[in-house]
């Protein structure tokens, strides 16, 4: 990892300099890269961190021997840095893979008072995903009013790692196959822990009727930990 644009901007009306740094990652590893992050700190010539961007998340996407940039920027008020000539900027970046897995396809409740479970759980990499329950909250006052519908899905991390994000997404799709709606529910999950997902949808009873979810599953693993600093030139712009 390289970076490409170091800069700061001189201070504003209101005393506030900006910070604009830009990095460019080539993936050297077997495993494609489909996102990344990162953070940035702005040191000072004692060691000190005056400004920081941190859990900066992003789509990058890198087979092996490519390259993507990302764009990091932060700031502070003047007055936190005694000199601005001498400051340097820190990128540390991990690189993540993605698996993912289709969980299935389910029924829609007829109304609130039934569920559909699903109790066959299944291994995805580092992860177990048990079964999944479907259901319908109460209906509304106004029956003209959407109803929603809830999947609910317990992943547990069986590994020692943390795994950084797990990713869960459904769409609500009519019994003529059309999409309707796209929901996700995220996180990321501790060795040995479990985590509850609920996913919600909803859309008015008749078309609920005949409905059915589709819902996946990715999850993001670490492929490398990449750190690169630059000193930090003021912008001629």
């Amino acid at each position: 990892m390289k970076v490409t644009k170091a800069f700061y901007t001189k201070p504003d009306s209101e005393d506030n300099v900006r910070f604009n740094v830009s990095v460019e990652v080539e993936n050297s590893k077997e495993e494609i890269v489909e996102m990344s992050k990162s953070s940035l700190s702005i040191i000072d010539d004692k060691g000190n961190t005056v400004s920081c961007e941190y859990d900066r998340e992003e789509n990058s996407y890198a087979e092996k021997n490519e390259t993507f940039s990302v764009d990091l920027e932060s700031f502070i008020i003047k007055s936190y840095a005694s000199d601005l000539t001498k400051l340097k900027a820190v990128v540390d970046l991990t690189t993540f893979k993605k698996e993912f897995k289709k969980l299935g396809v389910f029924e829609i409740p007829i109304d609130h008072k039934s569920s559909i479970q699903n109790n066959n759980s299944m291994d995805f990499g580092k992860l177990r995903v048990f079964g999944t329950l479907v259901y319908r909250q109460s209906p509304p006052e106004n029956e003209s009013d959407d109803h929603s519908v809830c999947a609910r899905i317990i992943v547990k991390n069986m590994a020692n790692v943390f795994v950084q994000k797990v990713l869960i997404k459904m769409q609500l799709i009519d019994k003529t196959g059309a999409n309707l709606m796209d929901t996700e529910d995220y996180r990321g999950i501790a060795a040995n822990a479990a985590s509850c997902f609920e996913l919600w949808v909803s859309a008015k009873s008749g078309k609920l009727k005949g409905g059915k979810l589709d819902v996946s599953i990715s999850s993001f693993h670490v492929v490398e930990h990449l750190n690169s600093e630059s000193p930090l030139k003021v912008s001629k712009e």
